[in-house]
């Protein structure tokens, strides 16, 4: 089993860390929407399947919420299933302004929305910077006095109820464009347990210098498909989150309300 991991492991870890992000092999909503024959049956059978459930679709007169949500979404965190079946994901704030998440840094202490990607490569690749960066959490040291630390991929299933597209809102300057690779999808405010399938333990061993100092990966990152825990809470049917109100907030400049002369 171990011998596979590793395989594994270091076929993903060529293949991502050769890749770039680019968003120039990116079509837009309109392409997508005008070459898929499909996307407003599907539509229309988000926005059906929401509303059996006593939810209506995101809206917002700034934003274009009527793109057809991916079967799947992903995201990356250290935290525990343990924790994020019981709890899901929460905001850390109730900031709408897309542009600044967009951004991150400092706006991401307040910001209203949970980032998530439809892009596996992505996220393959944030967890292996998370670890090779942040070390965030020590899973246990083996044989050879090496630490191992792990984070986690969690598979989510979106609603039209509180998820919507990043890049079909972002004002299409340099600056937003940049960010397209990830394929980002947001959540507004919360993420029920309910709507989390399984996550995935990405981990990685870093050895500690005898004489001290920062520690130094030792092996590749191992992703642990095998490994995937599966949510027992988990219904497609449950009550998605919807949020209240949301469709009168401040979501700062996005495509729709986007002036160019703004820019200059």
């Amino acid at each position: 089993m171990k011998k596979n991991f590793s395989i594994f492991a270091l076929i993903l870890a060529g293949l991502f860390t050769t890749s770039t992000l680019s968003c120039s092999e990116d079509r837009t909503t309109e392409e997508m929407l005008a070459t898929d024959v499909n996307a407003g049956t599907k539509l229309n059978m988000q926005a059906r399947a929401a509303s059996n459930n006593g939810n209506l679709p995101l809206t917002h007169p700034y934003l274009r919420t009527n793109i057809p949500i991916p079967n799947l979404v992903y995201r990356v965190d250290s935290r525990s299933p343990d924790e994020i079946f019981r709890d899901g994901f929460t905001a850390r704030g109730n900031s709408y302004n897309l542009g600044n998440h967009v951004l991150g840094g400092s706006y991401m202490s307040t910001t209203g929305y949970i980032s998530t990607s439809d892009n596996m490569e992505s996220v393959l690749n944030m967890a292996s910077s998370s670890l090779n960066n942040s070390l965030q959490t020590t899973w246990g040291v083996d044989s050879y006095r090496r630490a191992q630390y792990r984070t986690w991929i969690y598979f989510i299933a979106p609603s039209p109820t509180n998820f919507f597209s990043v890049n079909a809102n972002v004002p299409p300057t340099p600056t937003f464009q940049r960010y397209a690779g990830q394929n980002e999808w947001v959540a507004v405010d919360r993420i029920y347990p309910g709507s989390i399938v399984s996550a995935m333990p990405v981990t990685r061993f870093f050895q500690s210098p005898p004489e001290g100092g920062l520690p130094t990966a030792d092996g590749p990152v191992i992703y642990g498909s095998g490994q995937q825990r599966q949510n027992p809470s988990f219904n497609r049917s449950n009550p998605p989150y919807s949020p209240v109100g949301f469709s009168s907030v401040n979501v700062g400049q996005t495509s729709v309300n986007f002036c160019g002369r703004c820019e200059k």
